[in-house]
């Protein structure tokens, strides 16, 4: 009877955990949910005959690393469990619009885009308005996408803004004399009109597409530009949005 060589198996095996610590401390419940997609996606080839596209197991692997973070990550003394978050549709009816506003120092931009409810690429847009609040330039965007949205004739459209505030002021109202009671006016102008319109908060992970469109509004040299195809930087978003890529929001 032949034995295997035990010294050999042991190093293999010591090179396999090492790279699975490796793993694990680099890419954590993601690493191992991915490992185990691979593996079952391995088993349909090798039984079945069955090839898995490489996207499913992307998406498989998030859904599953999601599912073991929330099941054993428990909050500590109120503190927030990590989530893993992305751009979905909530409507499949309606166009997507997305906007957002970014100031950083005395520079002010604005900017959003419109998708299909399958993230497919519509229309973008930035702006500037330098010297502007942070609200301000969130209600801008908001604003300038909805005109957009009803020039071009849509029936269905869901905004979805990383501002809660302005939000809140949208769907709740201002004082008559509040600093922005005109924008808020006719942004709430906008949505009572003959169509199916409505706006959502979401979080900022959820919302990147439009945020690159407000950084981008910071070197508009007019009030507002159009874009009728989506910058090249902006694929890897676009693209990783449509997927359903997950970012860890903690």
């Amino acid at each position: 009877m032949v034995r295997p060589n035990s010294g050999l198996m042991t190093g293999q095996e010591n090179d396999i955990k090492s790279w699975i610590r490796q793993g694990v401390n680099l890419g954590g419940t993601l690493f191992l949910a991915t490992l185990w997609e691979l593996w079952l996606c391995r088993n349909k080839c090798v039984f079945e005959g069955s090839i898995t596209d490489h996207w499913k197991i992307c998406l498989s692997a998030q859904a599953l690393s999601k599912a073991i973070t929330h099941a054993f990550i428990t909050p500590v003394d109120g503190t927030r469990a990590p989530r893993w978050l992305g751009w979905s549709s909530p409507n499949k009816e309606c166009m997507i619009l997305n906007t957002d506003g970014s100031v950083v120092e005395d520079k002010a931009g604005f900017g959003g885009l419109l998708r299909t409810p399958d993230g497919g690429w519509v229309h973008g847009f930035c702006g500037n308005l330098d010297g502007a609040e942070v609200i301000e330039v969130e209600l801008m965007a908001i604003l300038q996408g909805l005109h957009i949205c009803h020039r071009m004739g849509l029936n269905k459209v869901y905004c979805q803004t990383d501002s809660l505030t302005a939000t809140k002021w949208i769907l709740g109202g201002v004082a008559p004399m509040h600093r922005y009671a005109n924008l808020v006016g006719l942004i709430r102008k906008l949505l009572s009109f003959h169509w199916t319109a409505s706006i959502s908060h979401v979080l900022r992970e959820c919302n990147k597409c439009a945020d690159f469109f407000a950084r981008k509004g910071h070197m508009c040299f007019a009030r507002i530009q159009y874009f009728m195809d989506p910058p090249l930087e902006l694929l890897p978003l676009l693209h990783a949005d449509s997927a359903g890529e997950l970012s860890l929001r903690v």
